[in-house]
């Protein structure tokens, strides 16, 4: 090899460390959340082996294999996507939310395999956001309320025609009433109430991350049951045990 293509070999994998390294500062800043995470696309990734979380020892493969521990992701898709690679990934913090998935074959002049999946999602919580308008009681004038009722001649001397139903002499008895309201009951207008949803116990992001990092650490002792996995697990859970301690003891004291 001369020395023209080692420098250009040089140069494209200087240029690829800084590729990875701008990719993971963007996805460590959406990750950034206490929300459910989804990424998808064409990772690139073909030495990957997701399912024991191994891969090469290189600035690439290790380093995106550290953020999805890091954030707790779960990767979905086990079939190859490109010849003989798993190059098209489904990730989430979530192991529940994907549902489905599978690999279908390729799209118009792709190379790479179609990947289909279901999200399992809830609909927000939404309330009518029309404001309305209702009778103000606290501030009714009774005073008035009352001297109309006392003048009505209706409910002063109440008289029944022959041939009334139920429902006219009804009506006759709450007309007035209904003309009092209108008369001396101000109006207002209000806002519906907003509706909260039940969401889990509110922790702050890093707690969220380091519990995410706990389950997935418990998912690959289950699966490969060894002393350094268990050991992981293990430590992992005793430092999200001290973070939660921790942030109780604060919010505590700030009461």
């Amino acid at each position: 090899m001369d020395h023209s293509a080692i420098s250009q070999y040089i140069y494209h994998q200087n240029l690829t460390n800084l590729y990875i390294v701008l990719l993971l500062e963007c996805l460590e800043y959406l990750s950034n959340t206490r929300d459910t995470i989804v990424l998808v696309g064409d990772f690139n990734l073909p030495f990957a082996n997701w399912n024991e979380l191994r891969s090469p020892d290189d600035s690439i493969h290790s380093s995106f294999l550290d953020f999805c521990i890091q954030y707790g992701l779960c990767q979905f898709v086990t079939s190859f996507t490109r010849h003989h690679h798993t190059l098209d990934l489904v990730f989430s913090s979530d192991p529940n939310i994907i549902s489905d998935l599978c690999v279908q074959d390729t799209f118009s002049t792709s190379d790479h395999s179609m990947v289909e999946y279901n999200l399992i999602v809830r609909p927000h919580d939404c309330s009518s956001s029309v404001k309305s308008v209702i009778y103000d009681y606290n501030h009714a004038d009774y005073d008035g309320i009352c001297n109309f009722l006392l003048n009505d001649p209706f409910l002063t001397n109440p008289c029944f025609n022959d041939g009334e139903t139920a429902d006219q002499t009804w009506e006759n008895f709450f007309t007035p009433i209904h003309k009092a309201i209108e008369l001396y009951v101000p109006t207002k207008i209000v806002c519906p109430p907003v509706r909260v949803s039940r969401r889990s116990k509110y922790r702050p992001r890093h707690i969220c991350h380091a519990l995410n990092k706990k389950c997935h650490l418990w998912r690959l002792h289950r699966k490969n049951k060894t002393l350094i996995s268990k050991s992981q697990y293990e430590k992992q859970s005793a430092y999200v045990k001290k973070l939660i301690f921790d942030y109780q003891k604060q919010t505590e004291s700030q009461l």
